[in-house]
């Protein structure tokens, strides 16, 4: 019975010690399998990553240059209103200078012609002057001539 029960006994653990070696394969094979499906989505993650940097990269890249070129119009913008507001500002101090220019020969022909006017009225005094001198001569020769008759 002994020897029974160590052949029994023998082969439970065989059996054991089989079932252990096909357990041990069975978890290396899904160990490798779930490694390899592992491995897999890491490379198609950090593809999809590669990827994504990639087109943000593009897309920064993109929106940096339509940037630099609407600061680059607007700046030529700028310029071109400046230089047109700087030449509408000499062309206005130019026509500023020129009107101020014929103000000033306007005003000296002002003075002149209030001189000439002084003038006129110190001859239209003596004509007048002189006409009432002539008046009271001419009266006194009508006197003179009307004595004489």
């Amino acid at each position: 019975n002994a020897q029974a029960a160590a052949a029994a006994a023998k082969k439970v653990s065989d059996e054991h010690e089989t079932a252990m070696v096909e357990i041990s394969e069975e978890h290396e094979l899904v160990v490798a399998k779930k490694t390899e499906e592992y491995e897999s989505a890491i490379l198609e993650h950090e593809a999809t990553i590669s990827q994504l940097a990639e087109t943000h990269k593009a897309t920064v890249t993109r929106m940096m240059e339509e940037h630099l070129a609407a600061l680059t119009k607007m700046a030529e913008e700028h310029d071109a209103t400046v230089t047109q507001i700087t030449e509408e500002k000499e062309n206005l101090t130019s026509d500023f200078n020129a009107t101020a220019n014929i103000v000033e020969e306007l005003e000296h022909k002002v003075a002149n012609l209030k001189a000439s006017l002084e003038e006129y009225k110190e001859i239209c005094k003596a004509s007048s002057d002189l006409n009432e001198s002539l008046k009271k001569k001419i009266e006194d020769n009508a006197q003179a001539a009307a004595a004489c008759a």
